[in-house]
């Protein structure tokens, strides 16, 4: 596991906002304001960098985030594209997390992903998911 930015967050109490990608914007709202509340609160948010829900938690957590990324940590890529300044800006201000060394994120990087949000965080938050979703 690597990790970049504020180290100490991983050692704070921890919740993890997660969901569709494809997320309605109520639900993205929702995530934004869940975000910033539980940074009121003290709580450090973790999220897997994603579109939808993943975006609008870290967005409203900030600085108090840790993104959980499934390809390894590079400056130069991320995924997806049009989040490099998210994740760029979470490296900086937050904390960055990966399991695996750098390298182009892949088909199956959720489940990857999945697998460090659970143990740093004492707490879990799923919704918004489609039907069809492959995500569990």
């Amino acid at each position: 596991m690597t990790c970049r930015g504020r180290l100490a967050l991983g050692h704070a109490q921890c919740v993890a906002l997660v969901a569709a990608r494809n997320a309605s914007a109520a639900a993205v709202k929702l995530a934004r304001d869940f975000g910033a509340a539980l940074a009121e609160a003290g709580f450090t948010v973790v999220s897997g960098l994603e579109r939808g829900v993943d975006r609008a938690a870290h967005e409203g957590a900030f600085p108090a985030t840790i993104g959980v990324i499934a390809s390894g940590i590079d400056i130069d890529i991320a995924y997806p594209p049009q989040h490099t300044y998210l994740q760029n800006r979470i490296a900086n201000e937050g904390m960055l997390v990966a399991e695996q060394p750098p390298a182009p994120s892949r088909a199956g990087g959720i489940y990857l992903r999945g697998t460090a949000l659970s143990p740093a965080s004492r707490s879990a938050r799923w919704w918004s998911r489609p039907r069809r979703n492959r995500a569990r």
